[in-house]
């Protein structure tokens, strides 16, 4: 089972083309990040499944400002910055501060790429340009995004 697009949305309507068939296939361990929507767990109970919801990890931010971070972006300003989670843009917006703004604001020849949807929504609100949505989150579709 695949879903059309990888989201929790988009693994919520696989799993309701593909509802349990018996008892066996009614119970579900999910493993998610301490910071994930709680929504898809929410889901697939909705369709029928035992759900068991555990918090597997937990993402634990930067504490401040990183100058090594911030002379290594003003030295050699990548080709491409990979956004692969939400939390992957607030931990490098406190690492690199106002260095991060400044890069994006200026003419430039990087790109901005965001892994999905979710993320992507995550640049914009945080007020930083997102140049690519990888179309899934595969190796391919990265490389499609940094070759555009």
């Amino acid at each position: 089972m695949l879903p059309d697009h990888y989201s929790s949305s988009g693994l919520t309507e696989a799993f309701a083309g593909n509802r349990p068939l018996s008892e066996e296939e009614k119970s579900i361990l999910l493993l998610r990040s301490s910071r994930a929507d709680p929504g898809f767990a929410e889901a697939l109970r909705s369709l029928g499944f035992r759900v068991t919801d555990v918090a597997a990890y937990h993402t634990r931010l930067p504490a401040g400002e990183d100058p090594a971070v911030q002379e290594r972006l003003r030295r050699r300003k990548p080709d491409a910055v990979l956004f692969s989670s939400p939390s992957t843009i607030e931990g490098l917006s406190i690492l690199a501060g106002e260095e991060l703004t400044t890069m994006a604001a200026e003419p430039r020849m990087m790109k901005f790429i965001a892994i999905g949807e979710k993320t992507a929504g995550v640049l914009a609100a945080a007020g930083l340009p997102c140049d690519r949505v990888c179309e899934k989150p595969e190796p391919e579709s990265v490389l499609a995004s940094l070759r555009e």
